[in-house]
This record gives structure tokens, C-alpha cells and sequence, in this order.
């Protein structure tokens, strides 16, 4: 759905029509840009979980390879919170 682009429902005559139209357009834009938002904020906590616990792994198994996952989660979180 592009964003903006009035449905083809608001060419119509009567304005209460033409309100029904663009509310319902809008409505749906709405409901599209939310669930967007709640994936990508569920990205997020996986991703910031995620490397907390590649980095507890690493600390208590004294494996140094898992800083390098737990660094790279890290860089995915910080990218995706500052693309939401």
C-alpha cells in the first residue's frame, strides 16, 4: 500500500463518501505501519537478549568466540533500532 495516494473510492461525488474512502485508506495505512512497528520492535529485544546472552555464554564458558557472535547481535540491534 503506498502511502499518500488516495484510494480510487475518493473520486466519488458526495464528501461523506469521499470521507468514508479516505478514512478507510487511512485506517488500513495505519494497521500496515503498526504491525511493521510491533515486528520490528520484537526484532529488537531478540536481537538485544540475544547478545547479552552470547555474551554470558562467552563469559562463563570462557570461550572467546562467543564475544565475536555476541558483538555482531549487538551491531544487528543497534541498526535495527535506529532504522525503527
Amino acid at each position: 500500500m503506498y502511502p499518500f495516494i488516495p484510494p480510487p473510492e475518493a473520486q466519488t461525488t458526495t464528501p461523506a463518501a469521499t470521507y468514508q474512502a479516505r478514512l478507510a485508506h487511512f485506517t488500513e495505512l495505519r494497521d500496515d505501519f503498526t504491525r511493521q512497528s510491533d515486528r520490528q520492535g520484537n526484532l529488537n529485544v531478540i536481537l538485544f537478549f540475544g547478545a547479552l546472552v552470547m555474551l554470558l555464554i562467552g563469559f562463563f564458558s570462557q570461550a572467546h568466540g562467543w564475544y565475536w557472535l555476541a558483538a555482531l547481535l549487538f551491531v544487528g540491534f543497534v541498526a535495527s533500532f535506529a532504522y525503527h
